[in-house]
C-alpha cells in the first residue's frame, strides 16, 4: 500500500515477540507441556522435606521427653 509515494509494508497481525524473548517462550512451552509432572515433582519434594524434618526432630524430642520428664 502506498500513501503519498511512500510504500508501507503490511505487517502480520501476530507479533514476533518470541524472537525477542526466547527464554520466556521456552519457559511457557515447557510449562504447557510439563505442568503436571512439574507440580507432582514439587509436591513430592515438599513431602520429602517435611518427612526429613520430621525424622530429624523426632529423636531430640524423644530424648528431651524421656530424660526431662520432671520439668
Amino acid at each position: 500500500m502506498c500513501i503519498d509515494g511512500v510504500c508501507l509494508c503490511s505487517r502480520p497481525s501476530s507479533s514476533l515477540s518470541w524472537l525477542l524473548s526466547p527464554l520466556r517462550t521456552l519457559c511457557l512451552l515447557v510449562w504447557r507441556l510439563y505442568r503436571l509432572p512439574c507440580l507432582l515433582l514439587l509436591a513430592a519434594l515438599l513431602g520429602l522435606l517435611f518427612l526429613a524434618l520430621l525424622l530429624f526432630s523426632v529423636p531430640s524430642e524423644l530424648s528431651h521427653k524421656l530424660f526431662n520428664s520432671a520439668g
